[in-house]
C-alpha cells in the first residue's frame, strides 16, 4: 500500500518540478514523502524485532537472507528502471 501511495507523491512531486510549482508546496511534498517512508521503515523494524522473538536462530537466518535477497532484487529492478527512463529520455 505504502508503495503505491509514494509513486503517486513522487509523481505529483515531478511534476511540481516541472511546472515549477511553488518551492513551499514542493517542500510540503518532500516531507510528505519522507513521513510515509519513514513509517515504512518503522513498521518494518517493529516487525522484524516481532519475528526475531518468534524464530529459532537458524530460521531467523534463513529470514535474513530471504530479506537480503528481496532488497537485492528490488534495487537491482529500480536500477533497470531507471536507466530505462534514461535511455528513453536520449
Amino acid at each position: 500500500m505504502k508503495t503505491k501511495e509514494l509513486d503517486g507523491f513522487r509523481a505529483e512531486l515531478n511534476k511540481m518540478i516541472a511546472d515549477k510549482a511553488d518551492l513551499n508546496v514542493i517542500k510540503a511534498k518532500l516531507q510528505t514523502i519522507a513521513g510515509i517512508q519513514a513509517d515504512a521503515t518503522y513498521e518494518d523494524i517493529a516487525g522484524v524485532r516481532a519475528i526475531e522473538k518468534e524464530l529459532t536462530v537458524t530460521q531467523m537466518s534463513k529470514w535474513r537472507s530471504i530479506q537480503e535477497n528481496f532488497r537485492k532484487n528490488l534495487q537491482d529492478a529500480q536500477a533497470a528502471a531507471s536507466k530505462a527512463k534514461e535511455n528513453a529520455v536520449q
